[in-house]
């Protein structure tokens, strides 16, 4: 006779009137104690409708749900929705950070910018760019944050004075930010944006080898890869001792560096057509500096599109103690730095001569001869 057991074979339960398991195993094979390996076996046996039907009667009762943890707000969201202090939104997030952003703004915009960023002309205009955007974007956080900090400053605590205090300097912010985007990031990024596409090249530039080897012309506009191309010239052509500069200006930096180059080769500058602005930095490194008395030598202040006015006065500054160090009259250089930088004073040769500017007026006869 069968008794109530669990089937060994599907692990169910079996009233004691059945002789046969629904799964058709003999229950009349069970014995009165069951067998250690059958309960050991029903006991792995998973529930037929998963762990659901283990939920305590109460958990089904209530309908308890396990609801996830919420994500913490990174602290730049806290800023943007106002929800850190106002103190800290104020005087750590717009004054602090603030004031940090200006002191780079002043060194990107002038004439602190590393200038071995240049060497890789494209890479230097983009770093530049990305500093610039980067700073409106955290200009605008600062102010959305402190203006929303301040309105529930006003809620919390119905004190407006401080709250009002601080969106005023927000709005004296932002004028003060206009100013800065309209006179310095903009021009900036333009000019930036020039040097990338590749325009803005001030028509490109000639070198060549004149007098069989031994002089070396420049002629076009002072741009990027211009030094690069007078070196490798002067590596295939090591008895040069001349090099012509005929050139209407460029960049300034790019002058600057074959100015150097022209300073560790000792070479002696001579013009024939005329030098000006950015050529003139170059011009001036010669160890014999000779001008052709129908040409000229153009001077202006040094200039950047978006440099910032505290900038530029650092720039002439640099300029001014640099002509002196070359033993150029003070006057002179007075007159040269004071000049509009969209005017060009032109001296005569007799004038550069006085100011030791250049070393000697010439005929041309004993240069080689340029088309």
């Amino acid at each position: 006779m069968a008794i109530t057991g669990i089937c060994p074979e599907c692990g169910f339960h079996s009233p004691a009137q059945n002789r046969r398991c629904n799964c058709g195993y003999d229950l009349d094979k069970l014995q009165t104690d069951t067998p250690p390996h059958i309960e050991s076996h029903a006991s792995q046996i998973s529930p037929p409708f998963g762990d659901s039907s283990l939920k305590s009667d109460d958990a089904q009762k209530e309908g308890a749900t396990v609801q996830p943890e919420p994500t913490p707000k990174s602290y730049l969201h806290r800023h943007w929705t106002g929800e850190l202090s106002l103190a800290q939104s104020y005087w750590v997030n717009m004054f602090a950070l603030g004031f940090g952003s200006i002191l780079l703004a002043n060194i990107v915009s002038g004439e602190s910018v590393n200038e071995s960023l240049w060497n890789m002309p494209k890479l230097g205009a983009l770093t530049v760019i990305a500093f610039w955007l980067a700073l409106i974007a955290v200009q605008i956080w600062q102010w959305v944050g402190v203006w929303r900090s301040a309105e529930n400053y006003k809620k919390s605590n119905g004190r407006k004075v401080i709250a009002t205090l601080a969106q005023a300097a927000v709005v004296f912010g932002f004028i003060l930010g206009s100013n800065l985007l309209v006179q310095t990031i903009i021009p900036g990024i333009t000019e930036m944006t020039k040097i990338v596409i590749g325009l803005g090249d001030y028509g490109g530039y000639t070198v060549r080898v004149l007098n069989q080897g031994t002089e070396i012309e420049v002629v076009g506009g002072m741009a990027f890869g211009l030094t690069e191309e007078v070196e490798r010239q002067l590596a295939a052509n090591p008895q040069v001792r001349i090099i012509h500069l005929n050139s209407l200006g460029g960049r300034i930096t790019e002058g600057q560096r074959l100015g150097r180059l022209i300073q560790s080769k000792s070479l002696i500058t001579y013009s024939s057509r005329g030098c000006l602005s950015a050529c003139t930095d170059a011009f001036l490194q010669g160890s014999k500096r000779v001008l052709k008395r129908e040409a000229r030598l153009g001077f202006h202040q040094p200039s950047l599109p978006g440099m910032a006015p505290a900038s530029l006065k650092n720039v002439i500054a640099k300029e001014k103690k640099y002509l002196q160090s070359l033993g150029i009259e003070k006057n002179f250089i007075e007159k040269a730095l004071s000049t509009p930088s969209s005017d060009m004073w032109m001296p005569s040769p007799e004038e550069l001569l006085k100011a030791n500017v250049i070393t000697q007026i010439s005929d041309a006869a004993q240069f080689a001869r340029v088309p």
